[in-house]
């Protein structure tokens, strides 16, 4: 309904957003995030509107994917802002892994990603430097997401820098 955090003057890390995913699971407790990220007022938003802003992104965008690949996790999703216009500071955004997954294996769940959610933004990252780990970065925007046709959709990234403007493997 969108109204339900209206009310909310605490947003404990225990709300449920999905039947995946509480607040702290896309905030405080993220794995891989140094900081504490309780959510917060910050780039024009409410904290109410980035508690509904990670709802539609656990609903729409990472239940699906959590169904279709248990060994998903979120290592990175709502971050305090950080002077970029990133749709993580929105509550939009999500980096997640796969718990065993190869490399190749990245280019097989983006492609499912990319068949069977709806979603604003997609990137695969690969890295050749510090955990040599890929990760997908997925996005959410209620107001509507980018269409098909958009360079920036889908992308391939290698260590942090964009390669291709489609999905590519170099997981092998």
């Amino acid at each position: 309904n969108g109204t339900e955090f209206d009310s909310y003057t605490d947003f404990p890390d225990t709300a449920r957003l999905s039947k995946n995913f509480t607040l702290g699971e896309l905030s405080n407790r993220v794995p891989l995030v140094s900081q504490q990220n309780a959510i917060q007022s910050q780039s024009g938003l409410s904290q109410a509107d980035i508690a509904k802003n990670l709802k539609a992104l656990a609903v729409n965008v990472l239940d699906p994917i959590k169904d279709q690949y248990p060994n998903m996790f979120v290592t990175n999703a709502f971050r305090q802002d950080d002077g970029t216009n990133s749709q993580h500071n929105k509550g939009q955004a999500a980096d997640i892994q796969f718990k065993g997954a190869s490399a190749s294996e990245y280019y097989d769940i983006a492609q499912w990603i990319k068949n069977n959610v709806a979603f604003d933004q997609m990137i695969l990252e690969y890295k050749t430097t510090g955990s040599r780990e890929p990760w997908i970065h997925i996005s959410y925007d209620q107001k509507g997401n980018r269409p098909a046709d958009s360079t920036t959709k889908v992308q391939t990234f290698m260590n942090h820098a964009s390669v291709a403007s489609y999905l590519s493997d170099f997981g092998s």
